[in-house]
């Protein structure tokens, strides 16, 4: 595992910040960006922003069913100004669908 990479799966668990790990890390592909979301998810390494939560309470969605979703998602794709589109299942299997961003550590921007 180079340096890179290292660095990047170590902030998994760091028990930091969210800023206070490197954020200029370099580009990522689905497949690496699947690889962190998981990562961050499961280490609970998680920030609801305000719309989020707005959506989160409009459909009953809970924090443990976002967690759920990144730390098991299935899938991503890259969206307009770094965002990725996640798709994984709640706690009950429901599919779901977060807007996040990587940082480090996972931004909830939406929940659909």
């Amino acid at each position: 595992m180079d340096l890179w990479r290292a660095t990047r799966v170590s902030a998994y668990a760091a028990n930091l910040p969210f800023r206070q790990v490197e954020d200029s890390l370099p580009p990522v592909d689905a497949r690496t960006a699947l690889a962190d979301i998981r990562g961050f998810g499961a280490a609970n390494r998680i920030r609801i922003g305000r719309h989020a939560r707005e959506r989160m309470v409009e459909r009953g969605v809970l924090y443990e069913d976002v967690r759920n979703a990144l730390a098991t998602a299935r899938s991503c794709k890259v969206q307009d100004g770094g965002r990725w589109k996640v798709f994984g299942n709640d706690r009950d299997g429901d599919e779901l669908v977060l807007i996040v961003v990587l940082e480090a550590g996972v931004i909830v921007v939406t929940v659909f």
